[in-house]
């Protein structure tokens, strides 16, 4: 049969030479190795995959455990079954509660909810030039610490009325922790098994904060346990096992959480609780003396605070640390100058808003820098420079998209009529009114006439302020602009109509 095979094979391919042999032998080689090559690849990824996403499993050596336990059924098995069991729990739910907090698109159309109130992972951040969410420093840390099993060595022992649970833990073969648990248990017998049930939790909350600490501060969350899960931070920064890198970005996902947290209880209550503020910033703080350049991030937060709390100087000194590293951000710019003008520190507050001027002169915060720096001018009674600054203002073609055309206008016609110059000041009067149609320049463009002498189109424009709803009281008609015209007998009629008008309604 095999003869015959290759009786045929031989009229197909004819007889081919030594070199053809070769040559072919060594194509089919090089494929057998690519493809070899491939399939490693793919076998690598896949496990690399299924070490990040397939939840740990634990097994429990048997635990030494007092006579007393032992006659009650609590054997060494059982004891490391249960402990077994409680990991495990924590771990499934934890980590279903992270695909919960990690997922960035909610679908409007299913109508999911979404509490982002207890979400450690819904905040981008901005590290340097790049933004990460906390979801990506989430995966940071399990990097960081591994996802390895952990093997404990432990027993129980019973001494004074209380319950120690000793462990030791060990990763990759090295002995990471020996630690220890407690719980006190009163003369009823029943309540020492109440302790041994809070020993197994304690024990197995404390196993997973080494072996996966977001895993364990997930769970917290599920269970709604927010006071808790600080101690796992707290617990991860103040450790010696976990380096700076480390903690540096719990402090960060820790000061986001407590500012999460008082920020759900302000808009809840209206009262703001400033002791939990207080804890988120001491938290930034703390990551800021590690890594100074995560101002550019966590530093909003604190700035905001502190304006909020009319601490404009520390704002500022946040401000300046995001500027040092940031020198063209415009916020920071912006925001710094608000509150040097808010504590009238105006030549700081001209500079500051002269920065933002010149990033962004076409923008809206560049436009709102330019009227603020004229305002502030004109208040100085430095009329020239604010009338630069307001007229730069309503050229800007970009001015009647942020609604600053008509004010920049009104604001130079004020300086015009201050200085007597009425018929230039109407001239731009009537050019504000073109953007906005505002009672308010209805009356500066009928004082405006009045100035000039013409009575009628004093009245007339008088007339169309009242239309849009302004009220001509006595007071206003003692006015000098007013009362000189209050004979002319366009005024009579106008001031006729207008009170009948009041009187009827």
């Amino acid at each position: 049969m095999m003869k015959r095979i290759l009786a045929k094979l031989k009229k197909v391919i004819g007889k081919p030479s030594i070199k053809a042999i070769d040559e072919r032998l060594a194509v089919l080689f090089s494929f057998s190795m690519k493809l070899l090559i491939l399939i490693s690849i793919i076998v690598m990824v896949v496990l690399f995959i299924q070490a990040l996403i397939v939840p740990q499993t634990f097994t429990i050596n048997p635990i030494s455990v007092p006579d007393d336990f032992e006659s009650k059924g609590y054997s060494s098995q059982v004891l490391g079954s249960r402990l077994t069991d409680k990991l495990t729990d924590i771990v499934k739910i934890g980590s279903e509660q992270l695909e919960i907090l990690e997922s960035d698109i909610i679908s409007e159309d299913e109508k999911q909810t979404y509490n982002k109130s207890a979400d450690i992972s819904s905040f981008n951040i901005q590290v340097g030039l790049f933004e990460i969410s906390l979801t990506e420093i989430v995966n940071f840390l399990r990097e960081k610490l591994g996802n390895k099993n952990v093997v404990i060595e432990s027993d129980l022992t019973e001494e004074n009325s209380t319950l120690t649970f000793s462990m030791r833990l060990k990763s990759n073969g090295e002995l990471i922790k020996y630690n220890r648990v407690e719980e006190s248990f009163t003369d009823d017998p029943d309540d020492k098994f109440r302790a041994l049930n809070e020993l197994i939790e304690k024990a197995g909350e404390f196993i997973i904060s080494y072996n996966d600490p977001v895993i364990l501060l997930s769970y917290f969350i599920s269970e709604k346990r927010g006071e808790v899960s600080d101690s796992v931070f707290r617990m991860v920064t103040y450790d010696d096992y976990f380096d700076d890198e480390i903690k540096v970005w719990t402090y960060v996902i820790w000061g986001h959480t407590l500012y999460s947290r008082a920020e759900e209880i302000y808009f809840n209550t209206f009262v703001a609780d400033t002791e939990l503020y207080e804890s988120a910033l001491s938290k930034y703080h703390k990551a800021l003396e590690t890594e100074p350049e995560f101002v550019t991030s966590i530093g909003w937060n604190m700035a905001s605070y502190y304006i909020d709390n009319q601490k404009y100087r520390k704002a500022n000194d946040i401000y300046k640390r995001i500027l040092a590293i940031d020198k063209k951000n415009i916020d920071a710019h912006y925001f710094k100058a608000e509150n040097y003008n808010i504590i009238d520190q105006k030549e700081d507050a001209v500079r500051s808003y002269g920065k933002v001027t010149r990033l962004e002169p076409d923008s809206e915060k560049g436009l709102d820098a330019l009227m603020k720096i004229a305002t502030i001018y004109k208040n100085d009674d430095k009329n020239e420079l604010a009338k630069i600054y307001f007229k730069k203002v309503f050229r800007n073609e970009n001015a009647d998209k942020y609604n600053l055309a008509s004010p920049a206008l009104i604001e130079y016609a004020d300086l015009l009529t201050k200085e007597e110059e009425y018929k230039m000041a109407l001239a731009y009067y009537v050019k504000a009114l073109k953007y906005d149609r505002e009672v308010n320049t209805y009356l500066k463009i009928a004082e405006s006439y009045a100035h000039l002498g013409d009575a009628v189109a004093f009245v007339n424009y008088l007339k169309f302020a009242i239309d849009d709803g302004f009220e001509l009281t006595d007071s206003i008609l003692n006015t000098p602009v007013y009362s000189k015209y209050k004979d002319n007998e366009l005024m009579r009629f106008l001031i006729k109509e207008t009170f009948a008008k009041d009187s009827i309604n």
